[in-house]
């Protein structure tokens, strides 16, 4: 479905973008993204989680932890990166 979302999407306006707000385990972002045909953008919902329980516990280590962990998105593909009001 977001492949095709996506196809319709560009035929349309082939300046437009599909940002999603997706809120998934890590490995899960690879669905989103697909091979680059699907979600331009992502917000980043699994870094913005380690960022408060760093600051939480004044430590870098979840941060580091959750970068380690994260997925590469394909060419043409990025996560938002940022911050939630807590």
């Amino acid at each position: 479905m977001l492949t095709h979302l996506r196809q319709v999407v560009q035929r349309l306006n082939p300046d437009a973008i599909l940002l999603g707000e997706v809120d998934v385990a890590v490995e899960d972002y690879r669905h989103y993204f697909g091979q680059g045909d699907r979600l331009q953008m992502v917000l980043n919902f699994w870094l913005n989680k380690y960022l408060y329980l760093s600051l939480a516990q004044q430590r870098a280590a979840p941060v580091v932890k959750a970068l380690q962990a994260m997925v590469t998105p394909p060419d043409g593909c990025c996560f938002v990166n940022w911050l939630a009001q807590p």
